[in-house]
């Protein structure tokens, strides 16, 4: 997993790559994928996102106003197909998955 400063991340995602979608509340955990998301502020960085709204992650995030947003690399794509073509409402996909995960410093959903 590598960090990478925020406002390099709002240029990576400008070329509508699918990203993997964290959102966490009460310790339930969702990965889901997202393919629609883009830059709308530098200062502060910010990300407009479109999630379809009877998904977990939807949910999760209406309650949390928390998400963490990962670029996956080739080695994820398994995975990434996985978690956008399963839900989350039926079952843990990052335990289904055996997601690597970490604790972020300033948000609560985890790290993919």
């Amino acid at each position: 997993m590598i960090e990478i400063d925020p406002l390099m991340g709002l240029r990576m995602i400008n070329d509508g790559s699918v990203s993997l979608l964290s959102t966490r509340r009460e310790g339930k955990t969702n990965v889901s994928t997202v393919s629609w998301q883009m830059p709308l502020s530098q200062d502060p960085p910010m990300l407009g996102i479109s999630l379809t709204p009877s998904c977990l992650s939807n949910e999760l995030l209406r309650e949390s106003g928390e998400f963490v947003l990962s670029i996956p690399d080739a080695s994820l794509i398994a995975e990434t197909h996985y978690c956008g073509t399963h839900r989350g409402d039926s079952e843990d996909k990052v335990r289904s998955m055996q997601f690597r995960t970490m604790r972020a410093r300033k948000v609560i959903p985890l790290l993919v």
